[in-house]
């Protein structure tokens, strides 16, 4: 499974019935397979879509007490895809792009005494994200081996058009 970017940029839209927004049309959303984690860049801030796998679902649910906030926020049950800003959490000023790595062995070194099961590396802040975009807080778990509570990925406002096209809004700074 492998992170790929879909589109460096998309179109804005603007109509007197919805306010501005970054199209993604539904063919590009479409082609996102099982487990494949998209990246699209919208108003200059990276935003992830994943459509999970039956095993990603699995990790997430693995990784329930291993989280600060189980609530999967940026989980569209209707589409079933996960949709939230690419940048981190700690200090949202900075808009450090996440790392998408894949499950495998730890991104920590072979010290860490586990197997990632997936997810998002904040290579500024040293904070990790599961795949639903959840902080990661237990001692193993985490780059730096301390815990410091921060806050899951945001999840833009956003709506489908009738014909699947996702419309984002801009992102509220901070």
């Amino acid at each position: 499974m492998l992170a790929w970017v879909l589109g460096s940029s998309l179109s804005i839209s603007a109509t007197s019935r919805e306010a501005s927004g970054a199209e993604i049309p539904a063919d590009r959303l479409a082609a996102i397979t099982r487990g494949e984690v998209a990246e699209f860049v919208t108003f200059g801030t990276p935003l992830f879509v994943l459509r999970p796998s039956s095993r990603q679902l699995q990790a997430l649910a693995d990784l329930d007490s291993h989280v600060w906030n189980s609530r999967w926020s940026g989980y569209d049950e209707d589409h079933g895809i996960f949709i939230y800003w690419g940048v981190s959490t700690r200090f949202p000023d900075v808009q450090c792009k996440l790392q998408h790595i894949p499950p495998g062995p730890s991104p920590l070194g072979e010290g860490a005494g586990y197997r990632w099961l997936g997810g998002y590396l904040d290579p500024c802040h040293d904070s990790s994200y599961d795949y639903a975009g959840r902080t990661i807080k237990s001692l193993p778990y985490t780059r730096v081996r301390f815990n410091v509570e921060a806050p899951n990925l945001r999840a833009p406002d956003y709506q489908f058009r009738r014909d699947g096209t996702l419309v984002v809004s801009i992102p509220a700074a901070g």
